[in-house]
């Protein structure tokens, strides 16, 4: 019997099947006890990507749930190419998951898990809505406080990887706090689902370390710049040791020809494994 089940959300389009396929086989290899639900919200995935996903993916241990998901609100939106408009449907996720449901992790498909994700995953909420980290530093935070009006002291924040309570949000939240907050803001939004979630979350997010669970290449190399003086670096070993989630987040991705940076080892490796039922 698996030690733990959990509940993972990922919402992506037919581009990212791919990336979550290696996402997925390393959540698998690094909890081989485990169980997982997996709920994949989505609006243009068909039933042939979700064969061809069951068909790659191949383990009892895994469950996976087609959630279609589609809202005229949001075709005002503000999108791109880069933020297409299934970026926003994380926001929306505690509304069409199963009511019984008390807490799920959020993951993008552009990442990869080298450890166990248990404590993260179990951790207590104290009453926060959102369990997440920031890839931003002091500077930043008063720059996207100022732009976004967060009051003074709150965190902006990754979307890329954030634990819900999602008793807690029902309890304050309905979707149309969601379609406010978007219509507020609008007009001042850089990356739209991180600057609505940091919003709209402002005053109710537990932080956790960005180096242990949620590492990119940018964060990495700006860290390292910044504590040079005190002789602190992350490099391979350190995250051999200590990190338990890669994120390839922004343009920098493993699988294009330019990439730069340290991380691809972990990709490549898990890419390896399964390429071949691709």
């Amino acid at each position: 019997m698996g030690k733990g089940i959990y509940n993972i959300l990922v919402t992506l389009d037919e581009n990212y099947l791919r990336p979550l396929t290696i996402m997925l086989q390393s959540i698998l290899l690094s909890h081989p006890n485990d169980k997982f639900n997996v709920f994949v919200m989505h609006d243009s995935l068909t039933e042939n990507n979700f064969k061809w996903l069951n068909r790659v993916i191949d383990d009892d241990k895994m469950q996976i749930t087609s959630i279609f998901f589609t809202d005229f609100h949001l075709n005002e939106a503000p999108t791109s190419s880069r933020f297409p408009k299934v970026m926003y449907y994380r926001l929306f996720a505690p509304f069409f998951l199963p009511k019984e449901m008390d807490r799920i992790l959020y993951l993008d498909p552009d990442l990869v898990i080298i450890k166990p994700f248990t404590d993260l995953y179990n951790q207590d909420f104290q009453n926060n809505c959102l369990i997440a980290s920031t890839h931003v530093f002091k500077w930043g935070q008063k720059f996207n406080a100022w732009r976004l009006k967060m009051n003074q002291g709150a965190y902006y924040v990754n979307s890329g990887i954030f634990l819900m309570n999602l008793e807690k949000i029902r309890e304050i939240y309905t979707p149309q706090s969601i379609y406010s907050c978007l219509q507020i803001h609008r007009y001042h939004l850089i990356l739209p689902d991180q600057d609505i979630l940091s919003v709209l979350y402002e005053k109710s997010i537990g932080m956790i370390d960005p180096l242990v669970y949620n590492l990119s290449d940018r964060y990495r190399i700006v860290y390292n710049f910044l504590n040079i003086l005190r002789g602190m670096k992350i490099n391979k070993e350190w995250i051999e040791l200590n990190t338990i989630i890669i994120h390839y987040c922004g343009r920098n991705k493993p699988w294009k020809k330019i990439y730069f940076g340290i991380l691809s080892k972990w990709y490549t490796d898990l890419k390896n494994g399964i390429e071949d039922r691709w």
